[in-house]
């Protein structure tokens, strides 16, 4: 396992610069962490490990100022995981259910990273709202929560049809194509 100063920051893949970023919170450096993580905000999961950051400090701290920070990055990272549709393409999802076309694989696990990003992000608004200790606001994060469940279950029966799938097809599987 390498410290957290072993790699350079140039040839690291998101996923390992978000666990260097984290690695600096917990040795107790939370600003350096943020400073690092929003050096590269371009990828989706940089930018979401930037947020949990900001959540997890506002949580600790109790700070309203950090809670309303925490809160506006995380939905600004939710209006960024959320789909762009019109009225007609929502009204038809609900009718006829939504139709996915995907080219390959790779754009099946970033849609599948997109919306556990987003059912992430909900579960921490959710708790930011409902630590404001007023019934309007459990309400609220109550209906938030179920919102949460619901991408979750989504995302959980997607994944176990395409390891049917495979496991149905004796196939590797070439996550990369």
């Amino acid at each position: 396992m390498e410290s957290c100063e072993d790699l350079s920051l140039e040839a690291l893949s998101d996923n390992d610069y978000v666990k260097q970023g984290f690695c600096l919170w917990i040795n107790n450096e939370p600003l350096k962490a943020i400073e690092f993580l929003e050096k590269r905000n371009e990828s989706l999961s940089v930018e979401y490990g930037a947020a949990l950051l900001q959540f997890f400090n506002a949580l600790i701290s109790f700070d309203r100022n950090k809670i309303g920070d925490a809160s506006l990055l995380l939905r600004e990272l939710e209006r960024k995981c959320t789909p762009e549709q019109g009225w007609f393409k929502s009204i038809r999802t609900k009718l006829f259910g939504e139709q996915r076309d995907f080219a390959s694989r790779k754009s099946i696990l970033n849609e599948l990273e997109r919306e556990i990003i987003l059912a992430d992000v909900l579960l921490c608004s959710s708790i930011l709202i409902g630590i404001s200790c007023d019934v309007s606001s459990y309400i609220k994060a109550a209906l938030i929560l179920r919102r949460v469940w619901k991408i979750y279950n989504q995302v959980f029966k997607e994944i176990h049809e395409l390891c049917t799938e495979y496991f149905a097809e004796g196939s590797q599987m070439d996550i990369g194509k």
